[in-house]
């Protein structure tokens, strides 16, 4: 197991990475600005980049979190001792 990538990992990350684009393009595609004069300004396309830089970090910790683990499984068993 620790010589294979966590695959998993990375399906779920381009799935969250997903699903936020799709939720994001109405707000990256609109032309022009606010109608609402009151309202102010968003910069969706920075703002879009954080949540994708956010979920590429959590993704990579975790798996570099779970291939640590699991290097460290092996050893687990004997304790701590050696005999």
């Amino acid at each position: 197991m620790a010589g294979r990538p966590p695959r998993g990992v990375a399906r779920a990350a381009l799935v969250v990475a997903g699903s936020l684009t799709v939720v994001a393009l109405p707000g990256l595609l609109r032309p022009g600005g606010v109608e609402d004069p009151t309202v102010p300004p968003l910069d969706h396309s920075r703002n879009w980049l954080l949540a994708m830089a956010a979920v590429g970090v959590t993704a990579t910790g975790y798996a570099g979190a779970r291939v640590r683990w699991a290097g460290r499984s092996g050893r687990a068993g004997s304790g701590g001792r050696r005999s």
